[in-house]
């Protein structure tokens, strides 16, 4: 056995095709822009994954205390 046979059998496969490692690459990086670009693709991620209304923006949270108007 060469030794260059020999380095690529104790390499894994995942190191042997760069291209695998340029598409997920290319992945994280679209997801990154496509999330500081679009305020329709962030609307529409939280509403699936995060539970946000479909109004869009995040949930607002309840508030317990009573408006100026009506303290006492």
């Amino acid at each position: 056995m060469s030794e260059h046979t020999r380095a690529r059998a104790d390499t894994p496969d995942r190191l042997l095709y760069p291209d695998h490692v340029v598409v997920l690459i290319n992945s994280a990086v679209n997801f990154v822009l496509y999330c500081t670009m679009s305020r329709q693709f962030r609307q529409t991620f939280g509403q699936l994954f995060l539970g946000w209304p479909a109004t869009g923006g995040k949930p607002k949270t309840i508030s317990t205390s009573l408006p100026s108007a009506q303290r006492v």
